[in-house]
């Protein structure tokens, strides 16, 4: 009975641990205008991800989320060959989200993590 309810605890407490992760369509902007890094019409935690025209096929993604009290947009890009349909994202910890693009009718996929912190942002991956 012990052990039952040790495996249960660690079970519960993985399950709470574990980051919600999203599945959304990414939006083309290639031909039109842009979604801007614009804080006042989010809020914390929201995440865009679109494709763009930015020194040739450009994924762009912007992560919002309350830097000492001040919402703060933070945005990188990543260049793809590949036409990237859709996108997961989960918030890893409070000012990181790690993202998944990929080919929903193949297994393709590029992933990396972008931070936001203070007046910096940063990628790692997606190379």
């Amino acid at each position: 009975m012990k052990y039952t309810f040790s495996a249960l605890l660690l079970f519960f407490i993985a399950c709470i641990n574990k980051p919600v992760e999203y599945t959304v369509s990414i939006p083309d902007y290639r031909n039109t205008k842009e979604p801007q890094n614009d804080p006042t019409s989010h809020k914390d935690k929201d995440v865009e991800i679109f494709k763009r025209i930015f020194m040739g096929e450009t994924y762009s993604t912007i992560i919002y989320r309350n830097d000492h009290g001040v919402l703060r947009g933070y945005q990188a890009d990543v260049q793809a060959d590949k036409n990237y349909d859709k996108a997961t994202y989960a918030w890893t910890n409070d000012s990181t989200v790690t993202v998944r693009l990929f080919v929903s009718s193949t297994d393709s996929a590029k992933r990396f993590s972008i931070s936001g912190n203070g007046n910096s942002t940063s990628l790692e991956g997606g190379n």
